[in-house]
């Protein structure tokens, strides 16, 4: 606006001074200052409308102007008035274009230095700063001002500027010198330092040269490196690590490599890894470890490789194929783990168990023989004796009656000798002993239900319990392992049933012999296609990777002890409807004597330890493997108002079952089947979820070692068996009242 009206004054008046002077006079010339108002325009277009303000004038003064002078002389005044006018504003754009483009570089350049990612600092050969951007301001934490007032050396941790601000000089910057780039540190306005990656550049100016340092933060990129250096060296600690070409030519190898095969670093680059070749394997083995890398999948398998001064070392190994663009590999990577200890000890065992077959193979083959051997004369001495024994016609005299009844007697305690010999190798074979006896089914089921209840309300499971309002008549087996047959497959049908799914577990009669019980869930079935591969060890159908827990081998013992107990056991499965499992155990004589259990009702009347009225039952869980004990407890914690009692026969079942649903209290036996209860106390105390619980011995190891042993373990007390009931109560109120450390 100002500009405009300055136009129009100067318009104004040179226009009036024109128009009042002869046309012989040189009045257009002053046009030639209103184009020149232009200059301080920042528009091209401004100055050439006032260019042609001015021409228009000079033409209108011409015709408005008084006559007077020469009329050639006035006509080329008013020609080079015009010409001046367009001169003037044609070198007034071009300085004005000229001024724009340096306006718009500089703005294109300022923008990238504010919108880079690294922080840009613009200083002399002194440290003086003139300029950064607000990447450096991000970085230090001090705002631009601030900045440029600093000395680039007052941001490097590494340097003492106190000592060195007089001293502190780049020097004179040589341009084949430059760039360069270095490492240092930073040091923020809050005093925290930072690692930087520097790279210095040069920016020509007036005085010489200034310095141009882009400055990067490397903070992340230090963290990722010493990650990947631990990474190494752990890798390096266990792992044989070799990188090959192709063909197979070393590139790399690591300290491990070198450490186990013998050789030095510069002996195995360049050379083919068939120096390594040990003769173990067959041309198919490599073969096939060929086609599957060059074919770009990972191999992996065990390698018998020689060393350099002989001898050899296994190694299981995985070669991965790096690939290029074209998805052709273009090196392979072999990752070893040294198992040369575990093949030795592999084949250690195997010569071990060879000749532990061969001696008991021999130790058979001898008992037989010898069996055969002694049976054979025994036959014709008992069998002769029993018929000079029993001969009416000519019966023996007392004298000879005594005899033979020595005979007699004698025979039959060396066929008694024979068969405890057989028995005896018999168990020293493996064979598991059991102990048959009438079981009552209701008693076993009962106890099952209260461990599979528990495991089935996590997932919503319903459990049709269709034997306990049933009185079943007893059957022959081993307590013990009844139970723990039911209790697997009721396991299996939870872990493997779908969530708020249902389980059955009923009964029936076969003949007039045997009871089958069934189990059957609404999981996701068995394809038939895994039938066969149902009853292997270490068979999961496909679970293996799947969040379930399992060894595999349940379903294997658990036919193996139906087997020892007589059954027989089978399954039925639909795919995608579920599965049901039944097994068969012989019925147990009505004439048998029934089995004796612990009258708990006949025992004293206890104090009463009862908790607070309103409070929440407090859970007890006891891992016992004897059906006696595990009765007295549950009689002793009924009794007990505001207690619940869970229970276990193994300390396997137990801690899965604990680590599901935590109980307050744990009571634990310690010579327990399979794992005992100090292994078992060890695995809680290392579970985060279970550590805080308190856990009290009951064990009938009672010498002042087994004791302190116990405690030892992280026991919080130790009961003997037989229990001192109020003991046992005090023990147990003290463990519940006394807070979670």
């Amino acid at each position: 606006m100002k500009m405009t009206l300055l136009a129009a004054a100067i318009a104004a008046i040179v226009l009036a001074v024109d128009l009042n002077l002869p046309l012989g006079v040189a009045g257009a010339v002053p046009y030639v200052a209103l184009v020149m108002v232009g200059a301080w325009s920042e528009s091209i277009r401004r100055v050439y409308i006032l260019a042609t303000l001015a021409s228009v004038l000079t033409v209108i003064g011409y015709i408005a102007s008084p006559e007077g002078g020469v009329y050639w002389v006035v006509l080329t005044n008013r020609g080079l008035a015009l010409f001046a006018i367009w001169v003037v504003a044609v070198l007034i754009a071009q300085r004005k274009s000229h001024e724009i483009t340096l306006l718009d570089s500089e703005r294109r350049f300022r923008s990238m230095v504010e919108n880079a990612g690294d922080g840009i600092y613009i200083h002399d050969r002194y440290g003086k700063v003139f300029d950064v951007n607000k990447v450096a301001c991000v970085q230090t934490g001090y705002t631009r001002d601030e900045l440029i007032s600093m000395n680039i050396a007052q941001l490097d941790a590494a340097i003492d500027f106190d000592k060195l601000r007089d001293k502190w000089d780049l020097g004179i910057a040589d341009p084949a010198k430059y760039p360069v780039t270095i490492e240092t540190a930073h040091r923020r306005k809050d005093g925290s330092i930072f690692p930087i990656e520097v790279r210095i550049s040069l920016l020509p100016s007036k005085g010489g040269y200034l310095f141009v340092a882009m400055v990067r933060d490397i903070t992340e990129r230090k963290k990722t490196k010493r990650e990947l250096d631990f990474q190494k060296r752990a890798m390096d600690e266990h792992a044989v690590v070799s990188i090959t070409d192709v063909n197979g030519n070393i590139i790399l190898v690591n300290d491990k490599f070198c450490k186990i095969s013998g050789f030095q670093r510069e002996e195995l680059l360049g050379h083919n890894h068939r120096m390594l070749k040990s003769n173990e394997h067959s041309d198919e083995f490599y073969k096939d470890l060929w086609d599957t890398i060059t074919s770009g999948k990972v191999w992996r398998g065990e390698i018998k490789n020689a060393k350099k001064k002989g001898g050899f070392n296994w190694a299981y190994t995985s070669i991965v194929p790096f690939l290029n663009e074209k998805g052709e590999p273009f090196q392979y990577v072999a990752i070893r783990t040294d198992i040369t200890e575990r093949k030795q000890a592999e084949l250690d065992a195997l010569k071990a168990k060879k000749l532990a077959n061969d001696a008991n193979r021999a130790k058979s083959d001898f008992l037989s023989s010898m069996s055969h051997e002694l049976r054979t004369p025994l036959n014709a001495i008992l069998g002769f004796g029993q018929l000079l024994e029993c001969d009416p016609i000519h019966p023996l005299s007392s004298d000879q009656e005594e005899s033979v009844g020595q005979i007699l007697k004698g025979g039959e305690h060396l066929l008694k000798l024979i068969n405890e010999v057989l028995d005896l190798a018999k168990i020293e074979s493996g064979q598991l002993s059991i102990s048959i006896e009438p079981v009552s089914p209701n008693l076993i089921v009962d106890s099952c239900m209260t461990m599979a209840s528990h495991m089935a309300s996590k997932r919503g499971i319903e459990i049709d319990n269709q034997i306990s309002a049933s009185k079943l008549p007893k059957v022959m087996a081993d307590r013990t392992r009844f139970k723990q047959v039911l209790l697997n497959l009721l396991s299996n049908a939870v872990k493997y049933n779908r969530e708020n799914g249902r389980i059955t577990i009923s009964w029936e009669r076969l003949g007039h012999d045997k009871l089958r019980f069934s189990v059957t869930d609404t999981g996701s079935g068995i394809p038939a296609k895994l039938y066969d591969e149902l009853f292997q060890p270490f068979h999961r159908l496909g679970r293996e990777s799947s969040d379930i827990e399992g060894t595999g081998i349940g379903l294997t013992i658990t036919r193996e002890l139906v087997n020892l107990m007589g059954g027989k056991i089978n399954f039925e499965s639909v795919e995608g409807e579920g599965t049901t499992f039944c097994f068969a155990l012989p019925l147990a004589d009505e004439s048998q004597a029934e089995q004796q259990i612990i009258d708990v009702d006949a025992l004293e009347v206890i104090p009463s330890v009862s908790f607070a009225a309103g409070e929440t039952a407090k859970m007890i869980f006891y891992i016992e493997d004897n059906p006696a004990n595990l009765k007295l407890m549950e009689k002793i914690i009924s009794r007990e108002p505001g207690l619940e009692l869970v229970s276990a026969h193994t300390a396997e079942i137990g801690l899965a079952m604990i680590e599901s649903d935590p109980p307050d209290l744990i009571l634990m036996d310690i010579n327990l089947s399979g794992m005992d209860g100090i292994n078992a106390m060890g695995i809680l105390q290392a579970n985060d979820a279970t550590r805080h619980i308190p856990v009290i011995a009951v064990s009938a190891a009672a010498m002042p070692r087994d004791i302190e042993r116990g405690m030892n373990a992280g026991f919080r007390d130790y009961l003997t068996k037989p229990i001192n009931v109020n003991k046992a109560l005090a023990v147990i109120r003290d463990a519940l009242s006394t807070p979670d450390q």
